[in-house]
């Protein structure tokens, strides 16, 4: 695997002094991760608690993350509570909600709709959140649209609601920067990969046997509609997350 000088391979938080050096000069935050027990939370609250930061994980249910068995967790402290059910009550009672745990940042890990990023945004705005990282999917660029995807280009007509409700919360977020300094960085991530979880394959299915086919040299049957699964490692994914938080200053906004 070729190493890029920007972003270190996932696994080497300890081996890695110069990410160490980075990290360690950024101050001490509390930080909330609103899905924390999720494919990227189970890395990225180990990783922040690990940086020093004071993390708290909310989740929708009780179910353990992908890696219990990291140490790091004992100092994670964990909140449950239901973001649908609280926005079914009230707009913007669950953001109210994660305001009144009073964090300095937030990383929403579990936004899918436009009505609940209006609500946590209508509730941390104007409070002691000084910064929130959006974590937003690819899949709002079409397949259509030739690779490599530039962040500035023209968005081109989603393929499906799912992508229509990412591209209209990237829209949303940038306009409420823009006009209102709303602190936010908003980062696409494509399909993850970890442990505990079996991907998405470019079957656009869940079956191991796909991979396995690949990883033997196997035939496998792909749709006709022209696609590409673009698999990102999840720990790669929570250093890029914990690199926005530390370099704060100069993300929010983008």
């Amino acid at each position: 695997r070729t190493e890029h000088p920007l972003r270190p391979a996932c696994g080497v938080l300890k081996g890695n002094p110069n990410f160490r050096k980075r990290t360690a000069a950024s101050r001490i935050m509390r930080i909330a991760v609103l899905g924390g027990n999720g494919e990227l939370g189970s890395y990225l609250c180990p990783l922040l608690v690990e940086e020093g930061h004071e993390v708290t994980s909310v989740t929708d249910d009780n179910l353990e993350p992908y890696m219990p068995e990291n140490p790091a967790w004992k100092k994670v402290k964990r909140v449950v509570m239901d973001r649908t059910s609280l926005e079914s009550e009230a707009f913007g009672l669950y953001g109210k909600r994660v305001a009144d745990l009073k964090p300095e940042v937030v990383v929403d890990a579990g936004c899918y709709t436009m009505e609940h990023c209006k609500g946590l945004v209508s509730a941390l705005r104007g409070t002691g959140v000084q910064h929130t990282v959006h974590v937003g999917s690819t899949h709002l660029y079409s397949p259509s649209q030739p690779r490599p995807w530039v962040e500035d280009a023209p968005r081109a007509a989603p393929c499906g609601q799912f992508a229509l409700e990412q591209q209209n919360m990237e829209s949303y977020l940038i306009a409420e920067h823009k006009e209102s300094k709303y602190p936010v960085t908003i980062m696409l991530l494509s399909n993850l990969v970890g442990k505990g979880w079996v991907p998405l394959s470019p079957q656009g299915t869940y079956d191991p046997v796909v991979f396995e086919a690949i990883k033997s040299g196997g035939k496998i049957m792909l749709p006709k509609v022209p696609c590409c699964v673009q698999l990102l490692h999840a720990g790669d994914a929570a250093q890029a997350v914990a690199k926005c938080i530390a370099l704060r200053t100069n993300t929010t906004g983008e």
